[in-house]
C-alpha cells in the first residue's frame, strides 16, 4: 500500500494529512515534521510512505480550514483504518451539524454503546479513551465539524 502525505502548520501546530487510492487515512497534529512523519510510519508500518506536496494541497488547504473553524461544510473523501468501533465513533462525530456540541456520552449513545461513567473528568478520561477520541488515539476525530464539551461547560456530568 502507498500512503501520501504532506504537512503543514496550522494554529495547533504542524498537521499531516496523509491518503490512501481510497482517501484520506490519517490527519495528526504535533510539534515537529519529524513526529509527525514518525507517527505515520507507526500508524502504517507496511506501507511505502511518499510526500506529495502538490497533489494533497487541497486536501491539506480544507484540512487546515476546518481546524480553523472554516468551509466546515465541505466534504472530504476519508478512508477510515481502525477498529469496527472506532469507525463507529468517528462516522458519529462526522455526523454531527457544524457548530454543534456533542458530549462523549452523546457520542456513546447514540452508536448504541452508552457505557455508564461516574460525573467528572476521570469518568470522562475513561469514555474518551473507550471511545479512541483522545489526543493520542485519534486519527481523524480533528475533522469533525463539531466539538466535544468539557465537563465545564456542560455543567456536570459525562
Amino acid at each position: 500500500m502507498v500512503i501520501r502525505f504532506t504537512i503543514g502548520d496550522s494554529e495547533l501546530g504542524k498537521v499531516l494529512v496523509a491518503a490512501s487510492d481510497k482517501g484520506i487515512c490519517s490527519v495528526s497534529l504535533r510539534e515537529s515534521e519529524v513526529a509527525l512523519e514518525e507517527s505515520l510510519r507507526a500508524q502504517f508500518p507496511r506501507a511505502e510512505l511518499r510526500r506529495d506536496d502538490q497533489s494533497l494541497s487541497q486536501d491539506l488547504a480544507t484540512v487546515l480550514a476546518r481546524i480553523a473553524g472554516r468551509n466546515l461544510d465541505r466534504s472530504l473523501t476519508l478512508d477510515l483504518h481502525g477498529t469496527d468501533f472506532q469507525r463507529e465513533v468517528w462516522n458519529e462525530l462526522l455526523a454531527i451539524p457544524p457548530g454543534s456540541t456533542r458530549s462523549y456520552l452523546d457520542v456513546a449513545q447514540a452508536i448504541d454503546h452508552p457505557t455508564a461513567q461516574p460525573p467528572g473528568a476521570e469518568g470522562e478520561g475513561r469514555l474518551r479513551r473507550r471511545l479512541g477520541v483522545g489526543a493520542t488515539s485519534g486519527k481523524l476525530p480533528v475533522l469533525a465539524a463539531a466539538r466535544i464539551a468539557t465537563p465545564a461547560e456542560r455543567g456536570t456530568g459525562v
